[in-house]
């Protein structure tokens, strides 16, 4: 118990159990490790050294020079032209997808008028069935009848 306590109560963190340190947490992140060693001290006033995702800007520094002038007209020029090219992509775009439409809706229209003329047959044949087998059935009563008046 007194390793246990002693652990728990040290001051100054165990190297084997880093978990325990904050300043793991400033060292082991996924950013470049910071130029020169770690800090290790627990003071009041941390300080973190690992580097910033982004550098920040310096005021010193004339921004102002780092900004391209020369084709300053080129680019709406650019931009005209492919604003143009998109405009006639997509009324290509809607033709054809007209044109599909079409040429499905055409499609569609032919194929109910096979399916109309096929229903009309099938309704014909049914018709016919129904006759032949009316017919059959009255021959077979004639025929049933003609023996019994011979016999």
């Amino acid at each position: 118990t007194t390793l246990f306590r002693s652990y728990h109560q040290s001051p100054n963190p165990s190297p084997n159990f880093p978990l325990e340190s904050s300043s793991y947490l400033d060292v082991h992140q996924s950013s470049p490790a910071p130029e020169g060693p770690a800090p290790v001290s627990h003071s009041a006033a941390r300080v973190s050294v690992r580097p910033k995702p982004y550098d920040r800007p310096n005021p010193t520094e004339d921004t102002l020079a780092k900004v391209k002038v020369g084709s300053g007209e080129k680019k709406p020029d650019k931009r005209a032209k492919k604003m143009e090219q998109n405009k006639t992509a997509a009324t290509r775009y809607r033709q054809k997808k007209r044109a599909e439409q079409e040429a499905i809706s055409a499609e569609c229209r032919e194929l109910e008028g096979k399916n109309e003329a096929l229903q009309e047959k099938v309704d014909s044949l049914s018709r016919e069935i129904q006759y032949l087998k009316d017919l059959m059935e009255e021959v077979r009563r004639a025929k049933s009848k003609r023996a019994q008046t011979v016999a």
